[in-house]
């Protein structure tokens, strides 16, 4: 707003941030129309666009299904499932994203009936390249995925394929053009370091996968061989849902046990006791919905869903057997539980079912007749209430990463807004910094990490001194989380503060100039966030007599 351009200078962490600027734009927008400060319009509205995503995925349902109930039951699900509800529910461009993914999916879903959603269609696709590149990798696979799975299982008409295809070179060229000569860092880091190529070779092989999936997809279609093959995996799932159900409940279990002593590839963390019982909910959601995979077989329209968790699928081996640091394996769960939730709610409705088909007297006894509706109403309602109240105690068990904020924290932020002068630099974690530097202050990123865990300020010196990355250090920021949750500086990075090295900024070299706190009825604190100066007096008079 200040500068009057879309892309301003940005030089904190996440390189490409500022060519993604939907989101801002969007805040902007709000703020111009109800004065309200920019910031927390922005950490307000992104998570209300975040969870109309449960209410476009109900549109997209009821597109494939024509049925009211497995819409709504998958919504539900898709409103409570874990890695989802957590990414779309703070102010980051990849909210939105989400958003204009559903959305194009949507429309592209309608486009293939209706050619005039033609344009809503490329406008949403437009709106989702501007919005977050990562989620546009997943929908460009995804539409991929939906069209090759239907080419190879049914006979679709060439009108049809010339229509699906062109979109999809289409929004693949856009994608890759934005790239290319606006979001630079993307092209050059993002696509070069996801499949180790250079980004023309990663252009190549991508066009090249597309049509070879188009040939072997229409080659494929009609094998007696390999139909009878999934036909019969696919039946023999279905005949043993139960049993299936059961064992992916026990399986997933079963494999946390070994990261309670080992970092989970990638994620950089261990599993612990708290984060394994908190985990049961999510299991059972992802076990019903393995059991209910098949059911995507059953009828024609069914099939986009399972291109869909083809593709995604596909990308998350890939990521795992590459152990890759850019598309990372558990950024796919996030995309993945999208068609996972209609897997769940076809799942709880054959659950259901098969409860009406239990005729033994002593349950009869218990219970009376148990009716589908009643079964499935039970399981949903269990499902959606049990992960309502873990998906966010889950993600904090961890301690690894927690990005909740609030008010003391912008009213710190405002003070030292007020307080400081522009070659003043504040040492906080990743997650403030960006606030810090939203208000235009130098902060130090994921830059520090002595600073927070040593016991004695001697020992941080040389990152209060600063680096080619900061100046000198004049402030510190902390607040509740950074004290009694974790001090987040990057995905591999995560430091916890003690009392000793919390303890050290009450004394010199730091003094305390400001702290805010909101407190309960009991006058207890909640959140509190505090602003020290570091008295560079101090520390070189110190040093002079040191040297003495």
């Amino acid at each position: 707003m200040e500068s009057k351009e879309i892309f301003v200078d940005y030089n904190g962490w996440g390189s490409s941030y500022n060519y993604f600027p939907v989101l801002y734009l969007i805040s902007l927008t709000f703020h111009i129309l109800t004065g309200v400060d920019l910031l927390t319009i922005m950490v307000r509205i992104a998570p209300i666009i975040g969870g109309l995503t449960a209410i476009i995925f109900y549109y997209i349902m009821m597109e494939l299904t024509k049925n009211r109930k497995i819409s709504l039951l998958s919504s539900s699900l898709l409103a409570v499932a874990p890695f989802h509800v957590y990414q779309t529910s703070h102010a980051a461009p990849l909210t939105v994203g989400h958003f204009f993914m559903l959305l194009s999916i949507l429309f592209f879903i309608k486009y293939r009936r209706n050619v005039k959603f033609l344009p809503l269609l490329l406008l949403s696709t437009i709106v989702l390249i501007l919005s977050h590149h990562l989620t546009t990798y997943f929908y460009l696979i995804t539409i991929l995925g939906m069209i090759a799975w239907r080419n190879f299982k049914f006979e679709i008409s060439k009108k049809e394929n010339l229509y699906d295809l062109t979109y999809l070179i289409v929004a693949s060229a856009l994608t890759f053009s934005y790239w290319r000569f606006v979001a630079k860092p993307v092209y050059y880091s993002f696509m070069k370091s996801g499949l180790h190529l250079l980004p023309w070779q990663v252009i190549t092989l991508y066009f090249f996968v597309v049509f070879l999936s188009f040939f072997l997809a229409s080659r494929l279609r009609g094998n007696r061989r390999i139909c009878g093959i999934l036909s019969k995996i696919s039946s023999g799932w279905y005949r043993k849902f139960p049993r299936v159900l059961i064992a992916s409940f026990v399986g997933i279990l079963l494999l946390e046990i070994p990261f309670l002593f080992f970092e989970i590839p990638t994620a950089y963390i261990k599993m612990n006791f708290t984060a394994m019982l908190l985990s049961v909910p999510t299991v059972l959601f992802s076990s019903i919905a393995i059991a209910g995979a098949p059911c995507l077989s059953m009828k024609k329209e069914r099939s986009f869903l399972q291109g869909w968790l083809i593709a995604i699928t596909l990308s998350l081996l890939y990521s795992l057997i590459t152990t890759n640091t850019t598309l990372y394996p558990y950024r796919h769960m996030e995309y993945l539980m999208v068609p996972m939730s209609a897997c769940a709610a076809f799942g709880i409705v054959e659950i259901g079912n098969r409860a009406k088909k239990i005729n033994t007297q002593r349950l009869k006894k218990l219970f009376g007749e148990i009716s589908v509706e009643v079964s499935v109403f039970g399981i949903a309602m269990f499902i959606i209430l049990s992960n309502t109240l873990t998906v966010y105690p889950a993600g904090y068990s961890f301690k690894h990463l927690d990005e909740r904020y609030s008010e003391p924290c912008f009213h710190a932020i405002e003070w030292l807004k007020n307080n400081t002068k522009n070659n003043d630099t504040i040492a906080t974690d990743l997650r403030l910094s960006d606030f810090v530097w939203a208000y235009g202050m130098n902060a130090t990123f994921d830059k520090t990490n002595v600073t927070w865990s040593c016991t004695d300020w001697r020992d941080c010196l040389d990152e209060l001194r600063g680096n080619e990355n900061y100046s000198r250090v004049t402030y510190i920021l902390i607040d509740d989380v950074m004290r009694n949750s974790v001090v987040y500086l990057n995905v591999d990075l995560q430091v916890h503060m003690t009392n000793e090295s919390y303890d050290k900024f009450l004394r010199e070299p730091f003094e305390l100039v400001y702290r805010n706190a909101t407190l309960d009825s009991s006058g207890e604190e909640i959140h509190w966030a505090e602003v020290y100066r570091v008295n560079w007096t101090y520390i070189e008079e110190f040093e002079e007599r040191i040297s003495s």
